[in-house]
């Protein structure tokens, strides 16, 4: 499914704030909803430097709001039981439709 005006940012100008993470799916705070990893929405003319948004058109999620769909790790290998991610991948499964709402429960 392709998410109108959203294109794929390369990874060196990504803005992402949760590490260097290979995960195939991001997932949006906002509107709980799955994407393919890199894509975002460009607002050039926003006042911030962080102009990446969630690539779905109706959602104003910034890239701060973008986690990984994956389990969660801390540097000692344990998983981190509480993080998004974990917490998805555990609910809904390792690959998430485009589109779905997908709530933290």
């Amino acid at each position: 499914m392709e998410l109108e005006g959203a294109v794929f940012i390369p990874k060196k100008e990504r803005h992402v704030f949760y590490g260097e993470v290979q995960s195939e799916f991001e997932w949006c705070l906002h509107c709980e909803r799955a994407f393919k990893t890199g894509f975002r929405k460009i607002i050039p003319d926003h006042n911030t430097d962080a102009n990446q948004y969630c690539p779905y058109p109706t959602c104003d999620g910034s890239a701060i709001d973008i986690f990984p769909w994956e389990i969660d790790y801390y540097e000692d290998g344990s998983i981190q039981e509480n993080a998004f991610g974990t917490t998805l991948v555990r609910t809904y499964g390792e690959l998430p439709e485009i589109g779905v709402r997908y709530p933290l429960t």
